[in-house]
């Protein structure tokens, strides 16, 4: 748990630092003219987001499975927890479907830069259905993953329970709100270091 915790607020760091922080300017702006509209989409701005997205992708798989892992371990004592890691595993696959449509998204758009070859994208040179279906098809991943979020947060939120660490209650509180997921991540942190702390005073056992 306190290596899943300390790799999640990496991870946390980094979104904030790609979503307030875009030196390449606007992905994408759209004009009309002539009754036809056109995109500039700038290439550094397409890789930089890329970049950033596969790290943070990367290592949020990473959280996950350590999670998963925990509250599976912990399903066999309590079975409270049995339901949180099978929305958690359910969310894996959510995300893992949603980085393959990502990457469909990304070809089509590198795609549409390459045929304008530097002048703005029409039409013409983007798929708009096959762009709008793949995006359709992220909104529905979107909900699964959704499902999935509702049972990590279940199962912080029955850590603080299971230990008597109000800590893990906070958590799953504030990690549904953008920003405060960071103050979030922290707190699990800190409340896992205590638990450990416990359970290794107590019973010479271990918290991972």
């Amino acid at each position: 748990m306190i290596t899943a915790s300390t790799i999640q607020l990496v991870s946390v760091v980094l979104s904030l630092v790609a979503l307030f922080y875009n030196p390449a300017g606007s992905v994408v702006s759209a004009s009309t003219a002539g009754g036809s509209t056109s995109f500039t989409i700038p290439r550094t701005a397409l890789e930089v987001a890329a970049t950033t997205g596969a790290i943070t992708l990367v290592l949020g798989f990473v959280v996950l499975w350590l999670y998963r892992e925990a509250f599976r371990g912990l399903a066999v004592q309590d079975a409270r927890f049995s339901t949180p890691s099978k929305l958690v595993l359910l969310e894996i696959i959510g995300l893992a479907l949603i980085v393959v449509v990502g990457l469909a998204i990304f070809y089509v758009l590198l795609q549409a830069i390459n045929c304008a070859a530097g002048a703005p994208i029409t039409t013409a040179c983007l798929p708009v259905g096959t762009l709008l279906g793949l995006v359709g098809l992220i909104f529905v991943l979107l909900i699964v993953v959704l499902i999935g979020l509702i049972g990590f947060l279940l199962g912080v939120w029955r850590l603080g329970t299971r230990y008597n660490n109000s800590l893990f209650n906070v958590a799953a509180i504030l990690l549904i709100f953008p920003v405060l997921n960071l103050v979030a991540v922290i707190l699990i942190l800190l409340a896992a270091r205590e638990v450990r702390s416990s359970i290794q005073s107590s019973t010479g056992g271990s918290f991972g």
